[in-house]
């Protein structure tokens, strides 16, 4: 499918009018192997069934408030909220699935939404009577999104992270499905040569969709330089050293953030790993600053933890600016999980145990002030002991927030150029940990201890679901049998953060004491069923004791009765008057003269 973009022209009368950049999500559908259909059904069979799809896909686009700017052998749509457009992509490959099984034929579609700026231009009147479309709809990404719309095949629904977190988030009010749903992130992609590198996701239903892998991945790596004063572009490459850090050479690039990138780096020497937030841009230099102070406040108020990740070195003098923090291996606690075969394949005890520390850590960190604001898999790292037993470890206080920032300068660290959030002042723009963000403070309200709270409880439904792909949205309470365990995650994951439970420590307590309430729960239950039980046999007693009662009365009653009838039958035959008597004849023989 493709398209064409109609250049704006100089104002003049009659001239179209071109509207400001306005950020949309620009959906592309294709329906896949329509030619064949053609060549197997004929023309008009095939017209019959792609006219029924139009009617089909257009009652869509109204229903999810969508806007059609082009038709050919698929769409082109506009769409003001990322709900509603990954809503309609999963609604119409339902609607085509059950088009195909109806019709008994073989048709699909490939769908790729993008969140970009474009331009909406209003072509006049005298350009429509020339066959021109009403509204041309232009910019970088119209090309792009139907790029990323050629990389899916039939079936499949392709989009950048931030529509998905922006959908996944949103679903908290505005569910865009009732069917169960699955969403995998593919790595990252360029769509153009000039272009930045993107976190291609997939979204779909769980044994439908075919979630393939899209073809022609670049990392982005060439794409990410580091503009060093008087020298070349540096490009933080695998086996490059880091420039002013001799000896530490990049090894493994684990993800990138903005302009931000993460690497694993090892001591040629020594051997010791590390790993390394580099980036060059001063916006992303004040969170690498703030997340060293974080650090170093609490080690001054709780002392070295080893369940806190340490910061050994950083460089914020001349870029490429860079933090060294310790390293694990595996890295987090996604990658330790995907290690064991998947996080189901993990004991359900060890998933509790490993919450329960990081419960402990967070309360830590809240009694002296600090906000995380960030929880989530990236941000708990894994350690093994000398038995391989995992123990977490609190990592990335980046976007954190300090109840006290005055305190900072008590212990002389200068916040200078740092912004540090206090608890009112901590809003987070991170698309890719929306999954875990509280609800205000995905509404733009300031985060407190409780959104650290929600964020806690999501992670542990996903840790006992035994999927990281899970959200509390929607009915996730169906997928618990565990009352005692689903009623603490509703504590925790509660819209109103007044209704959660205030402390992380409250979690560890009840997290701990999880048989003994599930002991006491099933004694109630079994009182209540033995109080059913008695009941029950009660009520057949006094129906049993009725029945008899009765029985006896009938019998009375049918003994009166019949009394009474013998009586009456007296009565009656003593009223009734007598007949005369008739005389005796008594033969006598005479004999015969």
């Amino acid at each position: 499918m493709k398209t064409t973009q109609t250049q704006a022209s100089q104002p003049s009368p009659g001239a179209p009018q071109e509207s400001p950049p306005i950020m949309k999500f620009l959906v592309f559908t294709d329906l896949a192997g329509s030619t064949h259909m053609v060549e197997s059904l004929g023309d008009a069979a095939a017209a019959e069934i792609f006219a029924h799809h139009d009617r089909i896909a257009r009652n869509l686009i109204e229903r999810w408030q969508g806007r059609e700017i082009d038709r050919t052998d698929g769409f082109f749509l506009i769409f003001d909220r990322a709900v509603t457009a990954v809503g309609f992509a999963l609604a119409y490959h339902e609607a085509l699935r059950d088009l195909a099984a109806t019709r008994k034929v073989e048709i699909s579609s490939r769908v790729g939404i993008y969140l970009d700026e474009v331009r909406f231009v209003q072509n006049s009147p005298e350009q429509i009577a020339r066959g021109m479309k009403q509204v041309e709809v232009l910019g970088r990404a119209v090309r792009l999104a139907e790029r990323l719309m050629d990389m899916g095949e039939a079936g499949q629904t392709l989009l950048t992270r931030p529509v998905l977190e922006l959908a996944i988030s949103a679903a908290k009010e505005t569910p865009f499905t009732e069917r169960p749903f699955k969403w995998v992130s593919h790595g990252e992609y360029t769509l153009s040569k000039l272009g930045p590198t993107l976190e291609i996701c997939d979204i779909g239903d769980p044994d439908l969709a075919p979630f393939s892998t899209p073809e022609s991945p670049i990392l982005g790596d060439s794409l990410s330089g580091l503009s060093i004063p008087g020298e070349q572009l540096w490009i933080p490459r695998k086996n490059e050293e880091i420039p002013g850090h001799p000896h530490w050479v990049l090894k493994r690039k684990l993800r990138r953030i903005g302009d931000q990138s993460d690497w694993i780096g090892v001591h040629v020497k020594t051997g010791d790993r590390r790993v390394f937030k580099i980036t060059s841009e001063p916006e992303q230099l004040k969170m690498l600053k703030r997340e060293v102070a974080v650090f170093r406040l609490l080690r001054e108020e709780l002392g070295d933890r080893a369940d806190i990740t340490p910061i050994h070195d950083w460089n914020f003098d001349t870029p490429p600016y860079f933090l060294e923090m310790g390293c694990t291996e595996p890295m987090f606690l996604d990658d330790w999980a995907e290690a064991q075969g998947g996080l189901d394949q993990v004991p359900l005890e060890t998933r509790l145990d490993l919450m329960i520390q990081v419960a402990t850590t967070l309360d830590a960190a809240h009694s002296v002030g600090v906000l995380h604001k960030c929880l989530s898999p990236k941000s708990v790292q894994i350690q093994l002991d000398h038995k391989g037993r995992p123990h977490p470890r609190l990592c990335n206080f980046g976007y954190g927030a300090i109840a006290r920032p005055e305190r900072l300068k008590d212990i002389g660290i200068s916040t200078a150029q740092m912004k540090i959030p206090t608890l009112f002042n901590a809003q987070l723009g991170v698309s890719e940990l929306a999954l875990y963000l509280a609800p205000e403070v995905q509404k733009g309200q300031v985060a407190t201890l409780q959104s650290d709270v929600y964020s806690l409880g999501v992670l542990l439904y996903q840790m006992v679901i035994g999927s990281f792909e899970v959200s509390t949205t929607g009915y996730w309470q169906e997928r618990m049998s565990d009352k005692v365990m689903r009623d603490l995650i509703s504590d925790l994951v509660d819209s109103d953060p007044n209704k959660r439970l205030m402390r992380p420590l409250w979690v560890v307590e009840q997290l701990q004491n999880m048989d003994e309430k599930r002991s006491v729960l099933a004694e109630q239950a079994q009182a209540l069923e033995n109080q059913r039980i008695q009941h029950e046999n009660d009520l057949k007693a006094a129906v049993s004791q009725a029945q008899t009662y009765r029985n006896a009365v009938l019998v009375l009653a049918f003994l009166l009765i019949a009394a009474v009838g013998g009586l009456g039958l007296s009565i009656y035959a003593g009223t009734q008057p007598s007949k005369p008597s008739q005389p005796t004849t008594t033969g006598i023989h005479q004999p015969k003269p």
